[in-house]
């Protein structure tokens, strides 16, 4: 599925062409009111108005993901962050393989069983022998609640919000504690377990600047604010973050006119690249479709169907015994 947010223009074309995912809006903070400017009416308010090539690309990305069979999920007042982050605490409680295609950090509390972030491959995300971790075949690299423990010394993913509250977030404009950085901000945690207990634990603090600044009734607002714009809500109630999984599942464009228009989308926007990796994608949903046509007709069959079901590999053994059995049920009613 794809949900809308602000992103990184760069990172969005490639993950376009190589994914086949897109999670980018650019669209300027001032056209939606979402919870966190109540709080804090200058958070995210210092980027600048959405480029025109952006805007005007759009709602042919969009088209692109409806051709594909990729559910497109907006929200209007609502966080994309909060939207994603409800959708992923609902799949792994359900025991589904979770992936959030981003290069943003703030995804890192997500972090945890059946959760990883795929992020696109750079210089500093390396493994300790120097050299790049494994890539995905979308070429991003999957970074992990282990991943982050061991950036950080140990620290849990829920307690990157408070490394991030503490250090603050230029990028969206969230301020933190003055003097405080991402080496200090992570010790502070290491030693006193969350925001809560630095400034608890503020006047035994050794560095004197860190001392007055985590004592003073300014930087424990801040401190405090700061996790609140940072915590990303996983329990959203509203209609796009609570519907059904079949309503979200990727379904293989069925052959015939809806391939053809997935195909004339690609080339419209010349991804031609990616038209060929879809070509496979789908010759291997054919084939798994055949095999579970098989095994749920005892053996006959074995040609595409009229309605191609989710590829194997998105789904969990769990899901796929539980599809087979409810058509084995079906067809003894």
């Amino acid at each position: 599925m794809s949900v809308w947010k602000d992103g990184d223009e760069q990172f969005t074309r490639k993950s376009v062409s190589r994914s086949l995912i897109s999670h980018l809006s650019h669209f300027p903070p001032s056209s939606h009111a979402f919870p966190s400017h109540a709080l804090f009416p200058e958070y995210k308010g210092h980027r600048p108005p959405t480029p025109p090539s952006i805007s005007a690309a759009a709602p042919r990305i969009r088209h692109l993901l409806r051709a594909l069979g990729i559910a497109d999920l907006a929200a209007p007042g609502v966080e994309a962050d909060d939207l994603i982050g409800t959708l992923a605490a609902r799949g792994a409680a359900a025991g589904a393989a979770v992936a959030i295609v981003s290069p943003d950090r703030d995804f890192f509390q997500l972090l945890g069983p059946g959760v990883q972030v795929l992020r696109p491959p750079g210089p500093h995300r390396k493994t300790k022998d120097n050299s790049h971790t494994a890539l995905t075949v979308a070429g991003l690299v999957p970074y992990t609640a282990s991943d982050w423990a061991a950036e950080t010394g140990g620290l849990s993913p829920a307690q990157a919000v408070d490394v991030k509250a503490l250090q603050g977030d230029p990028s969206d404009n969230v301020p933190g504690v003055p003097g405080v950085g991402a080496v200090w901000a992570a010790r502070l945690v290491r030693e006193h377990g969350s925001v809560e207990g630095v400034l608890g634990a503020a006047a035994g603090i050794s560095r004197p600047g860190l001392r007055a600044a985590l004592s003073s009734p300014e930087g424990r607002a801040q401190a405090s604010l700061a996790k609140r714009l940072v915590t990303i809500n996983t329990s959203l109630d509203i209609p796009p973050a609570r519907l059904p999984w079949d309503d979200l599942a990727w379904g293989a464009p069925c052959p015939g006119p809806a391939r053809e228009g997935a195909r004339a989308a690609l080339a419209a926007l010349e991804l031609v690249g990616a038209a060929a990796r879809l070509d496979a994608l789908w010759a291997t949903a054919d084939a798994v479709a055949g095999v579970m046509a098989a095994v749920e007709g005892g053996g006959g069959g074995g040609g595409v169907p009229s309605s191609s079901p989710p590829i194997a590999g998105l789904m969990t053994g769990a899901e796929l015994a539980a599809a087979r059995e409810r058509k084995q049920g079906e067809g003894r009613a």
